[in-house]
């Protein structure tokens, strides 16, 4: 059930629902920006891994090459 559905049937004040709205509002984007960085800081830690991965291979036979 929604909450703009919950708030119906709870029969709450206009401005009393709009607050809580906003408020939920505010919660859900809040929540979905830190995942959102935290999937970033992730995406940016596989992606040095890799390059640090590929280095690591690379540096030995960079180095034997005359």
């Amino acid at each position: 059930m929604t909450r703009s559905v919950m708030l119906a049937h709870q029969k709450l004040a206009w401005g009393q629902g709009v607050i809580r709205l906003k408020a939920d509002q505010t919660e859900l984007r809040t929540a979905l920006i830190s995942r959102a960085d935290e999937i970033m800081s992730r995406v940016g830690t596989a992606q040095e891994a890799e390059r640090n991965r590929r280095a690591t291979i690379l540096c030995p036979v960079i180095r034997i090459l005359p």
